[in-house]
């Protein structure tokens, strides 16, 4: 069992991925980190991708330190803001985090009309499943980027 970190620690190590890891990161952005028992609730809203309009290019994660996997709620890219490598950068970033994390996979239960970007991804179907993509975490050097080719 992983020890508990503290959520200080934990929101830090998001801000930071997620400034090195998304370019469109931007420090007054809506981020939220609650830790609930053995469960962390991420919250993330990128506002200039959203174009004045409320949350609409974000990422809500669920990591369950048990279990240690990680559950992508909803992942989301305005449509003006669409085909421009948003989505993947915020995957990229979930991954990284889920690392940092010491998680094993990253589940998600995709719409039928983002299973071809998840598998674009490297997310399989989940084995006795009949609506779950999951991909192992794979551990990294720290300057790795996925863009890179490393």
């Amino acid at each position: 069992m992983l020890n508990l970190p503290e959520e200080s620690e934990i929101l830090n190590v998001v801000r930071t991925t997620l400034c090195d890891t998304f370019s469109w990161f931007d420090k007054n952005d809506p981020l939220i980190v609650e830790q609930h028992v053995r469960q962390v609730y991420l919250f993330y809203s990128c506002l200039r991708a959203s174009r004045g309009e409320q949350a609409t290019t974000f990422l809500e994660c669920r990591f369950n330190l048990d279990a240690c996997e990680v559950w992508i709620g909803r992942l989301q890219v305005s449509s003006v803001f669409r085909w421009q490598g948003l989505g993947r950068e915020l995957v990229w970033a979930a991954e990284r985090i889920s690392t940092l994390m010491e998680m094993r996979e990253i589940n998600i239960f995709p719409l039928v009309a983002a299973v071809d970007f998840w598998r674009k991804m490297g997310y399989t179907w989940k084995p006795r499943t009949a609506r779950v993509l999951c991909k192992r975490v794979v551990r990294f050097e720290a300057d790795h980027h996925p863009s890179k080719g490393n």
